[in-house]
């Protein structure tokens, strides 16, 4: 046995590499859940058995070694034993065959593949990419708002050696996460339970007698398969998967959402001080999105601080820099990735064409960094990609109109949900698409609950127009949040802050900036209403 099992990273390719280690751990999780004992309670056990032995006393010279080999072999059994009884938990909920076809593999389609499995669902995750790239970063949490930490921890999340950065907000903590550590971390967790990942691209569903198919192409070509001319007979790199539940986990550009031409719409209006609705022309937010290179010893650039310290805040160059309403600055583990949010004027010159785009960088990072650049070029050789590393997007707020449907007839049907950023678009600096996406979970655990008594069409429509009004609610107050303050800030340059002893996550507080930098003043309630009344 490879003594690399016991690092048990999580890359999805060490499990490619050494499929042994793999295999050693599911055999554990196996005999955990058939056996019933929690495995960290006879580690004694299973270091003298003869399938962890043979590689955990190799090479072992001192009493010290020998620790923190027990340590890791201790973490992985606690690790194994976490997921197993969360997944056992539900596992007898649902006492007939329900197949659940998830597609998009990111971190809400893996979590809901999860859930679907701890119900004893047979689950099948359909991912398009080969590989896990994406370093952008996830605010986790905090628990007073939100489920996700406690599903992480669930899934035992915690026990694994993973890179995350804890803050917290009133004694309630928030981690920090990125993107692709968080995907690699769940996808162990599904390979540890057995379930099934497709790498491919969903292009259709089709149907017989008795059931619903996605079909999915394994081919690196698949965007240039014409779907309209595939069918339920279709082998040639084609996957026909069956399904009674149908997760469209697959982003903003939702293939399953095309597919059942469930309406995406973009939402212009939000109610001021939960009063008066008012309805804009339009409303969106200009970001620029930026990686720096770290040092050889993986350190990022040094920040500037304030005399205690303190590096300066979110809003301290927007006193400075014209246009600027906000500067975000992910400074973890020699990853460099700085974000800026700009007023309303400064994004729209900044998607012409003859944009200004470095000046206005130039002059952020000269601001918020402790060594100057004497400059443009210089600051360029420092970005990942260059001129070409600096990317400009505009955030617009869509909503899916209907979150899930039932598709078929009374003899032959399935339903299909959307998650994630198929369902509602997300503000990149919010941390509240990730977070509820998590949320989600709550409604589709009781819905998967309550399908296990289903036996006709009227009583699964019945039961997803329950879960629709919860998503409904829950995406309508998302959409109000995300409008209202990208409209605060971007078009009002107030400073828009969360009341931190709210139990819910859009209760803002409204700032006014004084002159000097720093200062704040809260904006009265009756002016905010001049805004549902007349506008800016």
């Amino acid at each position: 046995m490879d003594f690399m099992c016991l690092d048990y990273g999580y890359s999805v390719n060490h499990f490619d590499t050494h499929s042994t280690c793999l295999g050693l751990y599911q055999d554990l999780y196996k005999k955990r859940v058939k056996d019933g004992y929690l495995l960290e309670n006879h580690v004694f056990n299973a270091l003298s058995s003869s399938e962890i032995s043979d590689f955990l006393f190799d090479e072992c010279s001192s009493d010290r070694e020998l620790k923190e080999k027990f340590q890791k072999v201790a973490s992985v059994t606690s690790f194994i034993d976490t997921i197993a009884t969360t997944l056992e938990n539900n596992s007898h909920v649902i006492n007939k065959k329900i197949k659940t076809l998830v597609i998009g593999g990111g971190p809400i389609g893996l979590i809901h593949a999860l859930v679907a499995h701890s119900y004893g669902s047979e689950v099948i995750v359909v991912e398009k990419r080969n590989t896990y790239s994406r370093n952008i970063w996830f605010d986790v949490g905090p628990d007073i708002w939100y489920p996700s930490i406690q599903y992480l921890r669930s899934f035992g999340f915690f026990y694994q050696d993973i890179e995350y950065q804890e803050s917290d907000m009133n004694g309630s903590p928030i981690y920090t996460i990125r993107c692709q550590i968080l995907e690699r971390f769940l996808l162990k967790v599904l390979a540890f339970a057995s379930i099934e990942y497709t790498i491919g691209t969903f292009l259709r569903i089709c149907n017989d007698t008795h059931n619903y198919y996605g079909l999915i192409s394994l081919s690196n070509t698949s965007s240039n398969i014409q779907n309209h001319g595939l069918t339920c007979n279709s082998d040639a790199g084609i996957k026909k998967i069956p399904f009674d539940i149908l997760i469209g986990a697959d982003g903003s550009k939702s293939t399953v959402r095309d597919i059942f031409s469930i309406e995406y719409k973009k939402y212009n209006g939000f109610y001021i001080n939960n009063i008066v609705y008012k309805n804009f022309k339009d409303i969106h937010q200009v970001t620029m999105l930026v990686e720096f290179k770290s040092n050889n010893l993986k350190k990022c650039k040094k920040l500037n601080t304030y005399d205690d310290g303190t590096p300066y805040d979110y809003i301290h160059p927007s006193y400075f820099i014209p246009g600027v309403t906000s500067v975000f600055k992910r400074w973890f583990y020699g990853f460099c990735h700085l974000q800026i949010l700009f007023s309303n004027e400064m994004g729209a010159e900044l998607l012409k064409e003859d944009n200004n785009a470095t000046n206005i960088l130039f002059y952020t990072v000269n601001l918020i960094f402790e060594n100057k650049y004497s400059n443009i070029e210089d600051m360029l050789d420092d970005i990942n990609n260059g001129r070409d590393g600096i990317l400009i997007h505009q955030i617009d707020i869509n909503r899916a109109k209907k979150p899930g449907i039932v598709t078929g007839n009374d003899n032959n049907y399935a339903s299909v949900f959307l998650v994630g950023d198929s369902l509602v678009s997300a503000h990149y600096r919010l941390g509240v698409g990730i977070n509820n996406g998590f949320l989600s979970l709550v409604e589709f655990s009781t819905f998967l609950r309550e399908i296990a008594n289903i036996s006709s069409r009227n009583q699964l429509e019945a039961c997803v127009r329950k879960k629709n009004k919860k998503a409904r609610k829950r995406s309508k107050q998302l959409v109000q949040f995300e409008l209202s303050t990208i409209y605060y800030e971007a078009y009002c340059d107030y400073v828009v802050t969360v009341e931190s002893d709210s139990k819910e996550y859009d209760d803002l507080i409204i700032w006014k900036k004084d002159k000097n930098p720093g200062e704040l003043t809260i904006v009265p309630d009756s002016e905010i209403l001049q805004i549902g009344l007349w506008g800016m």
